[in-house]
């Protein structure tokens, strides 16, 4: 009876300690890309007077994040603003309003300012980009750690994503990508109702974060799997 016990309790430290140790890993590449996500926008912390790029986008989304702030907690029409295009104002679903990053942000927004809240976007947006691709890659497309590693730095912060983030949050954040991806392909077939739940909530967060990202997405989805349809229909289906 002894033996028996000892011999459980030892295969189950045994087996724990790789998925102790795997947890630790993934920890550790996720303070990695939050790390160079603030390194990279070190220079702009407290310094109200410095831009990211010399024109005004990040001032026009800095607007846009205390308009959600406001929004939250008066009573005002978060989709609607009589302060820009007075007096008839603009309906902001049609602009780069970027409530799904103002809302959230709102406790950061009015404690420390718009600036502050625009820079956490950055590092947000940047590291939860490339966080979110290091995980699907991880768990679904690659069994080196090492690849889903440099995949996820390379979304993240490839240049073009480093040069979007300092004036347009609405196509830095990337990091709904793959979890869409993730429901919208699912590894095995059954029940879709859970599925289509947990997409259509991502889908609507992802369009009050930024339209068009979520039509490249949509775009880019179709291309894949018409050819994929077209180089084997039978798995396709």
């Amino acid at each position: 009876m002894s033996t028996g016990t000892g011999t459980s309790a030892r295969a189950t430290t045994d087996t724990g300690r790789p998925r102790r140790a795997g947890w630790t890993t993934d920890a550790l590449v996720v303070t990695g890309y939050v790390g160079l996500a603030v390194l990279l926008t070190g220079g702009q912390w407290g310094r109200p007077e410095r831009l990211f790029h010399q024109a005004g986008d990040q001032v026009l989304f800095e607007w846009m994040l205390a308009h959600a702030a406001r929004s939250v907690v008066t009573p005002q029409n978060p989709l609607h603003s009589t302060a820009l295009n007075a007096p008839d104002g603009i309906n902001l679903m049609a602009n780069t309003s970027v409530l799904g990053l103002g809302v959230p942000l709102t406790p950061v927004t009015l404690l420390f300012g718009s600036q502050a809240a625009f820079l956490t976007a950055v590092v947000c947006c940047l590291a939860g980009t490339a966080t979110a691709w290091y995980v699907l890659l991880r768990r679904r497309l690659v069994t080196s750690r090492t690849a889903a590693v440099v995949g996820g730095l390379f979304c993240g912060f490839a240049p073009g994503m480093i040069s979007q983030a300092g004036a347009h949050l609405h196509i830095a954040a990337q990091f709904l990508v793959p979890a869409i991806l993730a429901w919208l392909f699912r590894p095995a077939p059954g029940p879709v109702l859970r599925p289509g739940v947990w997409l259509g909530l991502l889908v609507v967060w992802q369009a009050f974060i930024g339209e068009e990202t979520l039509a490249f997405l949509a775009l880019a989805v179709g291309v894949f799997v018409s050819g994929y349809a077209l180089a084997d229909p039978a798995a396709a289906r």
